[in-house]
């Protein structure tokens, strides 16, 4: 009974000395939720002594030693502020993935107003949230938290890799779609699933076209309007150029095609009996996202001169002193690598998730690339005599399929539209073909990866395609 009492008074002693935050007895706080859990000691006493130690020491008890629920517990304690809450997080010495345990117990206020605290870096924040010990729906929910400011909030998900994680929290709470009967869909859409049957086509609208998905499954076929660069005015009656083929981006999980997924450039017009004299009109610049030296295809000329461009057709010549319009040049942006556009396209993703689905409004924007083919020429016309060249063929599309795993067993195409027909002149010169990128973690299946140019007087070439890991 002796013994006894001399140790509990021994261990009554320790305990004043804590409250009291004495440093010489710092080892009682690798105890601490025992001693807490037996009546000894208060949440409280345990917050208010943590302050005095190193962030690293409470972050060592955190990860090693406390349970996931009394870590919670401890640093969101009304004694811990949420700085020195950050700073304990953001040590070296506490686990990723304990920390995405304890951040899952925590409100999400809570969680949210730490996450945006300048002393959790954003690398680990990012390594939190992507940890597979926090659900999906938390993250969400955290993101979309008022105590997550909005630059905050892009700065976590610009840094999040290309992976599952990454699409499983902007795909959270869509809904999954089959689509039985011919529809058109237009801009930016985002699903869980979306499903395409046999014989079925969904008419990709808006510019450029954009599918966010956990899951696209395409049996049918996958048509996107043309919605590229203008084509050249008809003057005097010659042939008007074909408008350039619209952008796809395709950004899902698992990417399965056994149908056909299209962008293609328009036909450029026919000539009639030309009402007066004058040279075609140059066709609008298309805008390319390519790595290194990949090239859309070159649009073919309109007579016995060099006006195909840059993915439009040249228009087709009437006479020597009215020639048709060049396909015009077009904006080109390059990257290093592969998973370097791919990582490009991702922020745009994450950009718009934030602002359209978790409402939030960051001071900078990344908006999706405006890929586009480059429109056609427009033929001269020449009144008397009479003679008029058709319209240059837009160039075709860009289609880019950005996934985790490829199951391509159908085809991808971008074909540029066809020149039109002179009158008593040349035809236009045919469109080229436009770029197609299948990125990907995995590949099951490439499948069928096509582009090539329209038909005219001179044919359209056809532009590179790739598919590529990431």
């Amino acid at each position: 009974m002796t013994l006894y009492s001399r140790e509990y008074d021994f261990i009554y002693f320790y305990i004043t000395l804590f409250k009291a935050l004495d440093p010489r007895v710092a080892f009682l706080l690798e105890h601490a939720e025992t001693l807490v859990d037996a009546g000894l000691l208060s949440i409280d006493d345990v917050a208010k002594y943590s302050n005095t130690v190193s962030a690293d020491v409470v972050a060592h008890c955190c990860s090693e030693i406390y349970s996931a629920s009394f870590a919670a517990s401890l640093l969101t304690n009304t004694n811990v502020t949420t700085s020195r809450a950050a700073a304990i997080l953001n040590s070296a010495r506490f686990d990723a993935d304990k920390a995405a345990m304890v951040i899952d117990l925590m409100s999400l206020t809570s969680a949210a107003t730490i996450l945006n605290d300048s002393n959790l870096s954003v690398s680990k924040a990012v390594s939190i949230l992507s940890s597979s010990y926090i659900s999906v729906s938390k993250v969400y929910n955290i993101l979309s938290n008022a105590g997550l400011s909005a630059d905050r909030t892009q700065s976590i998900m610009f840094n999040i890799p290309i992976g599952s994680r990454f699409i499983d929290i902007v795909t959270n709470g869509a809904p999954s779609v089959i689509i039985t009967s011919n529809t058109s869909i237009s801009g930016t859409n985002r699903y869980y699933v979306l499903s395409v049957a046999s014989g079925v086509t969904l008419s990709l609208g808006g510019q450029p076209s954009v599918i966010i998905a956990k899951t696209v499954t395409n049996s049918g076929t996958m048509d996107k309007t043309v919605t590229g660069a203008s084509g050249g005015a008809s003057v005097c009656g010659s042939g008007a150029g074909g408008q350039g083929g619209g952008g796809v981006i395709i950004f899902c999980d698992t990417f399965n095609n056994a149908g056909t997924v299209r962008a293609n450039g328009g036909n450029g017009g026919n000539a009639t009996l030309p009402s007066c004299s004058s040279s075609g009109n140059s066709g609008g610049a298309g805008a390319f996202y390519r790595v290194g030296s990949d090239s859309a295809g070159m649009g073919g000329a309109g007579g016995d001169i060099s006006n195909g461009g840059v993915n439009g057709g040249g228009g087709g010549k009437a006479a020597t002193d009215y020639l048709g319009g060049s396909g015009d040049g077009s904006s080109i942006t390059t990257f290093s690598t592969y998973s370097d556009l791919a990582d490009d396209i991702k922020k745009a993703v994450a950009d718009w998730f934030i602002r359209n689905v978790l409402g939030k409004s960051p001071s900078t924007s990344k908006p999706f690339p405006d890929i586009k083919g480059s429109g056609g020429g427009s033929g001269g016309a020449q009144g008397n005599p009479a003679y008029a060249g058709g319209g240059g063929g837009g160039g075709g599309g860009h289609i880019y399929v950005i996934c985790i795993t490829a199951n391509n067993t159908g085809s991808i195409t971008s074909t540029g539209g066809n020149g039109g027909s002179g009158y008593n002149a040349y035809a236009g010169g045919g469109g080229g073909g436009g770029l197609i990128y299948l990125l990907f973690k995995t590949a099951m299946n490439i499948g069928s990866l096509s582009s090539s140019g329209g038909t005219g007087y001179a044919s359209g070439s056809g532009g590179a395609v790739r598919a590529s890991a990431i």
